[in-house]
């Protein structure tokens, strides 16, 4: 359907000459039209010759800074959608032989529908020994290569979510499935439906209370069960045992959960044991860095160790998972998620720049070659040291702990953090590709301090997970895998895939915090970082708050001319500037970012360190 305000031109607005093989335009889209409207053009051709391909405009979307019209512009920028397709499931072949998971639960967002993994604790007749599950959806079973459901899957690559928005008492975000929602529905690990599962299992000893070794197996078919459907926030309040108030169904699930399992194996011991084996997991895989854990989303961070306990359980799973394929599977044909350390001279720079401060963070210490060194003067702002005095006042040593390991709430360790981020590599999907004997060490994945690592735990939402799925499926049937070029084809395409999703995901949360802010302007606490790749006098923002991760770099930059100082106090090549913490106002549109006006420049009564190093 055309409508009246896309430009439509007559016939005789074209003219082709007899060596052309695409017509050339000699009327414009008027500038009035081009003011108010922003065209979707399809290209029809492209001509060697010239500079331009030519289009048809199939679209008009207004010029307006309307939320639905802008998820709508960034849908069609970013190519998102969601396409139904029609076709069954393949049905899989029944059997008695397989286990049977009936004490499996899952911990997911309060309205996610793709539940691809669920988790079980079962004591073992050994006493003190018990068998962990990590249960992850088999959807290989239901869907082949060949399936018309796989052909768009693999277009696709992954689900892609949008920005949260408040709305009543949950935040919702958009999400476009990587399967129908239909097929997603019938796929998912949901309450007291039978599903075929593949299982990781693991047998943890644990001595007196303490746990002291979670050694894994090989993957296996199995089915489930999953008895209670928990939220991140329900999930923590039965850990606390705290009441369900406001969630019955929930309620009812966990007291069925505990009728049928007896006193001994209660949700409430089972989740806090899960922690404990959690906690080990991750402490074993990074050390004291494992203390830190401050990455929960807004409306999230009471709800950390819930978080905490699925992340590890499904990192242990990735990382297992991988080290199985790699020790069967011909070494050209593993799947991998890499990230490569950073480049030798800029974590030299790194160190160097940041030496005085990086013991004073767990997190961050490691990169140290003597962490024992003695630190320099570290700097805490007001606001930090009031969440510091709350919490010893309350005796909240959780609460406590997170305070003290979250960076971004210390100028100095927050200045590190954004220069860390900005020198680490990305991670992407390999094929190994080398016969070498220690292959991983060249594909590790340095963030997670693993040497082997790989996607496998959301088929539902991340085509590379079905096909190491698939993998795995060909090694307990016995069947031959697929060959190595098609698979570094397939990663190539899939790393694509997943920066567009990233950059989507990004852009619309800008396209909130804008929209938000253009209703009630915002006030968010932001410390004041030097950059290093930038000219002499700028600097960059770094926010405590992760509501606004999707809003650094360039969009946060700023110039020292842009700001009113109110004295400057210059020592040769060093030069400390005095103000107090920049609140920085986001309104309107994107470009405000830059703009020097949206800066509040509260009185100054403390000075600040060293430019070159930070500003408070």
């Amino acid at each position: 359907m055309v409508h009246d305000y896309i430009a439509v031109f007559k016939e005789e607005s074209l003219s082709i000459s007899p060596n052309d093989q695409i017509p050339c335009i000699k009327e414009l889209i008027p500038f009035e039209l081009s003011q108010s409207l922003l065209f979707v053009v399809e290209v029809l051709g492209w001509n060697p010759k010239y500079r331009k391909a030519l289009g048809a405009v199939i679209e008009a979307v207004p010029r307006t800074s309307n939320l639905f019209f802008t998820n709508h512009l960034l849908s069609l920028v970013y190519g998102i959608y969601e396409e139904e397709v029609h076709a069954p499931l393949q049905p899989p072949n029944e059997t008695n032989e397989l286990d049977h998971y009936d004490r499996a639960f899952t911990i997911d967002p309060p309205l996610s529908k793709d539940l691809d993994d669920a988790v079980s604790l079962t004591p073992l007749p050994e006493d003190g020994n018990y068998e962990l599950a990590v249960l992850i959806a088999n959807v290989a079973k239901h869907i082949n290569e060949n399936h018309p459901l796989d052909k768009k899957a693999k277009q696709r690559g992954t689900s892609v979510y949008g920005a949260k928005q408040s709305c009543a008492s949950n935040r919702i975000g958009r999400v476009s499935h990587m399967f129908p929602s239909s097929i997603t529905s019938q796929l998912s690990l949901d309450h007291l439906e039978k599903r075929h599962v593949l299982c990781l299992p693991a047998t943890v000893a644990i001595k007196e209370g303490v746990v002291t070794s979670v050694v894994s197996g090989n993957p296996k078919e199995a089915m489930v069960t999953s008895q209670v459907r928990f939220t991140y926030e329900t999930a923590k309040k039965v850990m606390h045992n705290e009441q369900l108030v406001d969630d019955d169904e929930t309620r009812m699930q966990v007291e069925a959960f505990d009728d049928a399992t007896g006193p001994k194996s209660r949700m409430i011991d089972t989740l806090n044991l899960l922690y404990k084996i959690a906690m080990y997991l991750r402490i074993k895989r990074l050390g004291d860095a494992g203390y830190c854990y401050g990455q929960s989303e807004e409306g999230e961070e009471s709800n950390w160790q819930t978080h905490l306990l699925i992340e590890e359980l499904m990192i242990f799973c990735n990382a297992s998972v991988a080290e199985y394929l790699h020790e069967r599977l011909p070494q050209q044909t593993a799947l991998l998620r890499a990230q490569m350390p950073p480049l030798e001279e800029e974590k030299h720079n790194f160190i160097n720049q940041n030496q005085n401060c990086l013991s004073h963070s767990l997190s961050l210490k490691r990169y140290l070659n003597n962490p024992s060194d003695e630190a320099g003067s570290f700097i805490m702002s007001g606001t930090t040291l009031q969440l510091l005095i709350d919490a010893c006042s309350k005796g909240d040593h959780i609460q406590l702990a997170s305070v003290l390991s979250n960076n971004k709430l210390y100028p100095q360790l927050a200045m590190a953090e954004a220069m860390l981020r900005s020198i680490n590599r990305k991670a992407s999907y390999v094929v190994i590709e080398s016969s070498k004997e220690h292959i991983c060490a060249n594909h590790s994945h340095n963030s997670l301090a693993l040497s082997a690592y790989t996607h496998f735990t959301s088929p539902i939402r991340r085509y590379f997970d079905l096909v190491v799925q698939r993998l795995v499926m060909s090694l307990i049937e016995g069947k031959p895998v697929a060959e190595n070029c098609e698979l570094a084809k397939l990663c190539s395409q899939l790393n694509v895939r997943n920066k567009i999703a990233k950059d989507f995901e990004k852009a619309d949360n800008k396209a909130c915090i804008t929209r938000s802010c253009e209703i009630s302007l915002e006030r968010a606490e932001a410390f004041v970082i030097k950059s290093s790749n930038k000219s002499n006098d700028s600097f960059e923002l770094s926010f405590t708050s992760s509501h606004y991760e999707c809003i650094h770099g360039r969009d946060t930059s700023f110039s020292e001319s842009d700001l009113n100082f109110h004295h400057k106090i210059e020592d040769g090549a060093t030069k400390s500037i005095v103000w107090k913490i920049v609140s920085i106002s986001l309104h309107q549109s994107f470009n405000l970012f830059s703009h020097p006006d949206v800066i509040d420049m509260p009185s100054a009564n403390l000075k600040a360190p060293r430019l070159s190093e930070v500003s408070k």
